[in-house]
Parts: structure tokens; sequence; C-alpha cells
């Protein structure tokens, strides 16, 4: 517990020039950002196209990351299913509503 000569005038009501009116600082907007960097164009190509096409010649020489990067934004990632199996054998779940 906290002595109270060491909390007595830490208050905002004692000390109103430290309230912080204008809130938390906001954040850039990254998404917005990242899109008009993208979009920019040199040369006849974006620099969407630019990666896509670097990433393309990636997976072509055999990087299994570009490989997988370009297959799961192109299909969707893989579902993986889990085995809800004791050794082999189902588990029979019975549910009493009797208790309800």
């Amino acid at each position: 517990m906290p002595k109270p000569e060491n909390i007595l005038g830490q208050g905002f009501h004692t000390n109103p020039e430290r309230i912080n009116k204008k809130g938390r600082p906001k954040l850039p907007d990254l998404k917005g950002a990242l899109a008009q960097y993208l979009a920019d164009e040199k040369d006849g190509k974006t620099a969407l196209d630019a990666v896509v096409m670097k990433l393309r010649q990636m997976a072509l020489q055999g990087n299994m990351k570009a490989i997988e990067m370009l297959l799961d934004r192109a299909y969707g990632k893989a579902t993986q299913h889990t085995d809800i199996t004791s050794q082999g054998e189902k588990i029979n779940i019975n549910i009493n509503t009797d208790l309800m």
C-alpha cells in the first residue's frame, strides 16, 4: 500500500497543466502510406508490380518461402486438420440433458 505522503499532491486536480487534453497521439495511416508507395510508378511499372515480379523470379529459382507466399496470397492458406481421436479411436461424448 502506498504511503500517503508519497501520493499527496500528485493528482491532476492539483496540477492541471499535466493533463494531456489532446489524448494519445494518432498513429500514421500505415495502410494508406503503403498503398501510395506501392502505387508509385517508375519506368512504366508500379512498385507493387516490381515486388511481385521479383517474388515470382525467386519462386521460379526454387525459393520455397517465395513459392509459399505466392500460393498463400493467390489461393489462401491450406486448411489444417486436427485429429481429435484417442490413438485412432473416436471419442464419444454423451451430453446428459437431465442435469440442465
